[in-house]
């Protein structure tokens, strides 16, 4: 009874180790992959303002932190604007439903699949 109970508590562990672990995986990668889509906004706007304005070294260095904070508050505003915009349009489906027969709501969500 003793090992059944311990080999539970043991799989309990190691299920929540492994869900752990691949949820931290995959919030990682997903702030590696926003940190290039960043980094890659700087370096292009770095590169173009350089060569369009002719900017010293001094300005260059000046410029890249600017940037950075510029494209960093950006993503964030994008994030949000997304999350904001998936709320108002599930506000729209929900009224939307409420003038639709049965049928055209069963039109409507198969045409969603």
């Amino acid at each position: 009874m003793k090992r059944k109970l311990l080999a539970a508590f043991v799989c309990v562990f190691l299920a929540g180790a492994a869900v752990g672990s691949i949820a931290t995986f995959m919030r990682v990668r997903q702030a590696s992959q926003k940190e290039v889509q960043v980094q890659a906004w700087v370096t292009y706007f770095q590169s173009k303002l350089t060569t369009d304005l002719k900017l010293t070294p001094e300005q260059q260095t000046r410029l890249r932190p600017m940037l950075e904070a510029t494209a960093r508050q950006l993503s964030l505003k994008l994030e949000m604007f997304s999350q904001e915009g998936f709320k108002v349009m599930k506000g729209f489906d929900e009224q939307f439903d409420t003038i639709l027969t049965e049928e055209q709501r069963a039109l409507r969500k198969s045409a969603k699949k």
